[in-house]
């Protein structure tokens, strides 16, 4: 179902409120609940702001290498979260054994040794701190970005991102398999959608072809268990729907419903999105954390969520199931931790 466009808050003090924090019987604010679920830049020289992660770019850690470990000395319990896909896109770059194979090398190199590149990096994040990998890119490779990916053949992509991600594991890294539910074929930009962010700034929206009888055999390869996260697609797909997959109650009930995916679900960059009303009150209903780099638009959407619970449009107990799956994940990093301790 489209929802209605409203025009975008260009800052907080905008929305004309600042809800106040309820807190239900268990003690715990909506508030507090709500930053549990978003994963944003750090707010530097401004202490904790208790958000339940923070992701780090390669910028962070030029200007501190060691930035992600000194967060967790302060917020032992906050997650923190980058994209080492390898290629193109790379964050940590020191040591070098923490960068990983470009994945198009990677039928190049055979299995063996892609498993064994991988595994070092995961270890270097591991020793540098990091809890979360948003990787790997389980999509044919595309022309736009093309070494995201092991090829175009679905087969030889879902091996090699199998051997990413179970390396990470391994090493104690939590893996994130996206874009769900995964490109097809062909696609333009969908910069003039209602839906999709008018920033410069921002990365751009895709619009994909769907080829019939390949969009669900793409999306069986997101099948997974924990520790093994989703990310959801901020991208349009024909003949599935008219708006970004995040906001699709079909294609959530694909990952959830059909391929029983019980993970964490983490959405894109919604600092690609418009973040309205309409749109959060669809985003929440289909991820778990929501990464929103850019400081100003977690608060927007922390208010409108906040919003959302006192006018009954948004339930408590839902966003309490997306943080018990999130603890579910943080529990999983911590008992691979003690077992380092032990070892």
């Amino acid at each position: 179902m489209r929802l209605s466009m409203l025009p975008l808050a260009i800052g907080i003090s905008l929305l004309g409120f600042m809800s106040p924090a309820h807190a239900a019987d268990d003690g715990v604010s909506d508030r507090s609940i709500i930053k549990s679920l978003i994963a944003t830049s750090r707010l530097y020289g401004k202490g904790r702001d208790n958000h339940g992660a923070y992701i780090l770019f390669q910028r962070d850690f030029d200007q501190n290498p060691l930035i992600a470990c000194e967060i967790k000395k302060d917020e032992p319990e906050v997650l923190i979260l980058v994209d080492q896909e390898g290629g193109p896109v790379v964050r940590l770059r020191s040591p070098v054994e923490a960068i990983p194979p470009a994945p198009t090398d990677a039928p190049l190199m055979g299995q063996d040794e892609y498993s064994v590149r991988s595994r070092a990096s995961g270890r270097a994040l591991r020793q540098a701190c990091i809890d979360i990998n948003l990787a790997p890119v389980v999509e044919p490779s595309n022309p736009f970005v093309p070494q995201r990916s092991a090829g175009v053949d679905m087969e030889v992509v879902e091996r090699y991102a199998r051997i990413f991600a179970d390396a990470m594991v391994q090493e104690g890294v939590a893996p994130v398999l996206k874009h769900f539910p995964g490109r097809t074929t062909w696609s333009k930009s969908a910069k003039d959608h209602w839906a999709v962010a008018d920033r410069a700034q921002s990365e751009p929206v895709y619009f994909f072809e769907t080829v019939p009888g390949e969009f669900r055999s793409n999306a069986r390869a997101f099948q997974a268990e924990p520790p093994y996260s989703v990310m959801m697609s901020n991208a349009i797909y024909a003949g599935w729907t008219d708006d970004p997959a995040i906001l699709d109650d079909g294609i959530y009930e694909l990952l959830r419903k059909d391929l029983e995916f019980d993970g964490v679900v983490f959405s894109d960059a919604l600092d690609e999105l418009a973040l309205t009303k309409e749109t959060t009150l669809s985003i929440v209903q289909h991820a778990d954390m929501f990464i929103i780099a850019d400081y100003t638009n977690a608060r927007l959407f922390e208010e409108y969520v906040v919003k959302g619970l006192a006018d009954g449009t948004i339930e408590r107990s839902s966003l309490l199931e997306k943080r018990d799956r999130i603890l579910k994940l943080k529990k999983w990093l911590s008992d691979y931790g003690k077992k380092e301790v032990v070892q």
